[in-house]
């Protein structure tokens, strides 16, 4: 047991100091950190790791798994393209059923999860609702985390927070008005496209003061 413990550790080793020296492209908005620690990693850090690093298991992995580890990422690039037709969404779900079907020959009936199985549904997600990334929950813990920083009081937080959301729906619903001010609309535009920009100088003039103060709420939760 403890020589198998160790042999793990020298191949977890190799594998973190190789994937340390991968290069990503400039738009990657978090490298992930040390391998060693994948166990807490998040998920975007898990698909980093899974487009970027798949060519270090060719000299771990024995040629059939690496074959069968190779379906997967391939398949992940593929959903990840910014584009898609219908040659795109056939060859998604040739290579994530051709994952699932050998993951029970490679890796024993009891290892396949429900999530291995449901690997084989992605392609038809993927076709009804496009790439991965329109459908990230990044943009939502993003959101949250934002919601979270808001919260100043110690005593009712929850009410804070509900609050704020409360006061969120109603920017959705004012900047769905048709009379609403072109300058508010691009200045609701700036707030959610998460730039740090000033509210426009005739913001003063507005008309409605009600709408006003929830954007001038709105920002201070923004930033």
């Amino acid at each position: 047991m403890y020589r198998k413990k160790n042999e793990y550790k020298k191949e977890l080793d190799k594998i973190a100091s190789t994937f340390k020296d991968t290069f990503y492209p400039s738009s990657t908005f978090r490298i992930p950190r040390d391998l060693k620690l994948y166990s807490v990693y998040k998920a975007n850090e898990l698909k980093i790791f899974l487009l970027f690093g798949f060519l270090i298991f060719n000299e771990i992995l024995t040629p059939g798994r690496y074959d069968h580890f190779l379906c997967l990422a391939f398949a992940a690039h593929l959903i990840e393209t910014s584009t898609h037709d219908q040659s795109t969404h056939h060859d998604i779900h040739n290579l994530l059923h051709e994952f699932y079907t050998r993951f029970e020959l490679l890796y024993t009936k009891k290892q396949a999860k429900p999530v291995i199985h449901a690997l084989i549904h992605f392609a038809d997600t993927v076709k009804k609702y496009g790439p991965g990334h329109n459908y990230s929950t990044f943009e939502f813990e993003s959101t949250v985390a934002t919601l979270t920083r808001t919260i100043h009081n110690g005593n009712k937080p929850t009410v804070e927070m509900l609050n704020n959301v409360d006061l969120l729906q109603q920017t959705w619903l004012a900047t769905n008005d048709p009379s609403f001010p072109y300058e508010m609309q691009l200045f609701d535009h700036q707030i959610h496209g998460n730039i740090r920009y000033s509210a426009p100088t005739c913001l003063s003039d507005l008309y409605n003061q009600r709408k006003a103060r929830l954007y001038k709420k709105c920002l201070s939760i923004r930033l």
